[in-house]
């Protein structure tokens, strides 16, 4: 199963981002300057989780933590699909 590649930080381009917390609840609709300012003083990085939802989607989360919930849910779903004998 390829990896999939997630924008971080300063890669994210779009002008104006939906941003979640680290729980995945909305902050707010703001611009790439403002979520980039928000993540410095949290210390915490920009995900950008839904690149093609209008505006995307970035979550404000430590990008290994992120990366660590990514491969568990994967794992998991990997397993669900084993036990279902197929």
């Amino acid at each position: 199963m390829p990896q999939k590649y997630y924008k971080i930080n300063r890669q994210i381009t779009a002008p104006t981002l939906r941003l979640l917390d680290e729980d995945g609840k909305q902050i707010n609709v703001v611009s790439l300057a403002e979520a980039i300012q928000l993540s410095q003083e949290s210390g915490l990085d920009l995900v950008e989780v839904a690149s093609a939802a209008v505006p995307p989607v970035v979550k404000l989360i430590e990008y290994s933590k992120f990366k660590y919930q990514e491969a568990k849910k994967s794992q998991s779903r990997k397993e669900r699909y084993q036990r279902r004998g197929n």
